[in-house]
């Protein structure tokens, strides 16, 4: 397994987590619904997440 190329990346997946009650409050209907958009700050965490090294066609 090895790191995405853009790893550091991750880190602005933290704001996601910050901001993740605002989220649920506006499923709540609490807040409006442009906080939705804050739930895209978590797909950067998926940066974090190491990816599967591809073994090349010759060590088969």
């Amino acid at each position: 397994m090895r790191f995405h190329k853009r790893w550091w990346l991750g880190f602005l997946g933290l704001i996601g987590i910050y901001k993740l009650p605002d989220a649920l409050a506006a499923f709540n209907g609490d807040k409006g619904p442009i906080e939705y958009l804050y739930l895209t700050w978590l797909i950067w965490l998926l940066y974090f997440v190491p990816e599967k090294q591809r073994s090349s066609p010759s060590q088969h």
